[in-house]
């Protein structure tokens, strides 16, 4: 039975560890032990110590304590490089240049001299003139495994052409064989850049696999018709309505554009005679037809009106003008003031201020203000004359269906 220790049980110190290490490693453990072992094991010999005991505090702030972690970082510094130096001390572990070289130069063995690794760049110019690019120049490339880029120089001058910048990589192309069921073809000879062949829709070919003693006999020949035509990675493929003969089978295919067509007789053809017999028996017989004429359609054209001018009388008009207030002024004579007012286009009137006779001997009147009501008056306003402005009537087009005609 185990017993556990994990509360009241210190854990086993690790420094100093033990060096084991199986054969045929790559790398080897060689160091006595890290910062944080050397720091713990100083720690629990402290503790040990009875003249130190009442030193308790373990903080970085205390002196002592930081001399102590000044030593553990002293001896994890001495340690990794007591392991590096192990591992440079055998083959397989080793990795510096030197450590190699000083192992194999003990059974006489001498390491030839570094070599700088080739590679092939492209580089791309940009604007329209060429640029020189010198011997020498530095180049820098990531290569798979180095972690840092590695560094290349020109060995020798070079033209770089803006024009030849950009290129694409495309797969190889597959030529099949041509069947009845081909539809796209694309011209192999002659060269599309030297001579080019113009084909466009609705253009007629003749094709045929090209004879065997002579290239220019065309055998199981037909003729095609251009449906449409397409570019694809710089070549020109042509497509073909319908389809080939069945059986053509062949690796390429002879076609001729066909232009004109031409009859093998036409107008300057050999006269044509026909000789009749001697004696010719014609029977016949005459039927009555019924010819029904094709429907007629009549448009008729626009027709523009100008109807007559219109006179009319208005009517009678009552207008009522607003009232009017006059100032009046006394006067200190025997006379009846009177006044008088005149409406616009209407008759004048009298208007009396006083009242009718008997007049007082001494009358007098007051600086006041008369308010006078006009009568309404008649207007008969003058006759209008209108005139109306042009009618275009368009007429419908109007179909017609001729009787059925009987032909004797």
């Amino acid at each position: 039975m185990t017993k556990d220790c994990r509360n009241d049980c210190v854990d086993r110190l690790l420094f100093p560890r033990a060096i084991t290490n199986r054969p045929g490693l790559s790398h080897i453990r060689y160091r006595l032990g890290s910062y944080a072992d050397i720091r713990e094991a100083l720690l629990r010999n402290l503790d040990k110590t009875p003249g130190l005991a009442e030193w308790t505090h373990r903080g970085a702030d205390d002196p002592g304590i930081a001399l102590l972690e000044g030593a553990s970082v002293l001896g994890d510094i001495l340690t990794f490089y007591q392991e590096l130096y192990a591992n440079e001390a055998y083959l397989r572990t080793a990795h510096w240049r030197d450590s190699i070289a000083d192992l194999v130069r003990l059974f006489g063995y001498r390491l030839s001299p570094g070599l700088g690794g080739h590679a092939t760049f492209a580089f791309e110019i940009t604007g329209d003139k060429p640029v020189t690019i010198p011997a020498g120049f530095p180049v820098k490339a990531e290569v798979e495994g180095l972690e840092k880029p590695a560094d290349f120089e020109t060995s020798e001058p070079a033209i770089g052409y803006p024009w030849l910048s950009r290129f694409n990589v495309f797969r190889p192309l597959v030529q099949p064989l041509v069947t009845s069921a081909t539809s796209e073809f694309y011209i192999d000879a002659p060269d599309q850049v030297i001579s080019p062949v113009g084909l466009r829709q609705g253009d007629r070919l003749l094709v045929g696999v090209a004879g065997i003693t002579d290239a220019r006999r065309i055998e199981t020949s037909e003729i095609v018709v251009v449906d449409s035509t397409r570019v694809l990675h710089g070549t020109t493929l042509i497509k073909i309505k319908g389809a080939l003969k069945s059986g053509t089978s062949a690796n390429e295919l002879v076609a001729y554009k066909i232009g004109r067509t031409f009859r093998h007789f036409g107008h300057n053809g050999p006269q044509t005679k026909l000789i009749p017999p001697t004696k010719v028996t014609a029977t016949s017989s005459t039927l009555a037809s019924t010819v029904q004429p094709p429907a007629l359609t009549i448009h008729a054209a626009a027709v523009t009106v100008q109807p007559p001018q219109v006179t009319k009388q208005p009517p009678q008009m009552t207008v009522t003008p607003p009232s009017m207030i006059v100032p009046l002024s006394g006067n200190s004579f025997d006379a009846v003031p009177s006044f008088r007012v005149t409406a616009p286009t209407a008759v004048a009137a009298t208007i009396h201020v006083l009242p009718d006779v008997p007049i007082p001997a001494q009358w007098k009147t007051d600086r006041a203000t008369l308010t006078v009501i006009p009568p309404a008056m008649t207007v008969q306003p003058p006759p209008l004359t209108i005139t109306p402005p042009p009618v275009t009537a368009v007429p419908q087009p109007v179909t017609v269906l001729p009787p059925p005609v009987a032909i004797p």
